[in-house]
């Protein structure tokens, strides 16, 4: 049997009610917020703006939550190499495995290679729902990056439904 990404999208709908107490958003307007935010993730090249804007994403209303989540998790699938900076108390295992990065023997040791587009999506997911994923890093084959973004839709499904 093979999950399709895209499915998530049908169970993150049916997953974002809101609470009780709390005021409805409009699921457009939820869409659309989550969306400029995932856009926004993509275009920073501060690694502390990103860290402080994934945080800030966990006091949103649960649709914005749920679409942020769909969202990200649709781009798992996109090796876009993208720009970073500001990255001194980090740094990527993969990388510093392959010489693409320096290792100053400090620093928090990331999975993930937010330096791609999939593996800093991946980054968010892991701080927005306290879940681990498989590693998103450079030049995956492209039957591993299936299986990475399989396995994720997996976990990133379990997280939604624990209470």
């Amino acid at each position: 049997m093979t999950l399709r990404v895209s499915g998530l999208g049908l169970v993150l709908a049916a997953m974002s009610t809101l609470s009780a107490g709390t005021q409805p958003m409009d699921r457009f307007e939820a869409q659309n917020l989550a969306l400029k935010e995932v856009e926004k993730l993509s275009r920073e090249t501060d690694y502390q703006k990103l860290t402080k804007m994934v945080k800030e994403w966990k006091g949103q209303p649960r649709a914005v939550r749920t679409s942020l989540i769909f969202h990200l998790s649709e781009r798992l699938k996109s090796t876009k190499e993208l720009k970073l900076e500001n990255y001194a108390d980090m740094f990527v295992i993969s990388r510093i495995l392959n010489g693409r990065m320096d290792f100053h023997g400090h620093g928090e040791a990331l999975k993930q290679d937010v330096f791609l587009e999939n593996g800093r999506c991946a980054w968010a997911l892991e701080n927005l729902l306290g879940i681990q994923l498989p590693p998103f890093e450079e030049k995956m084959k492209a039957d591993d990056l299936q299986k990475a973004r399989q396995e994720s839709c997996l976990r990133i499904i379990a997280a939604m439904e624990a209470p």
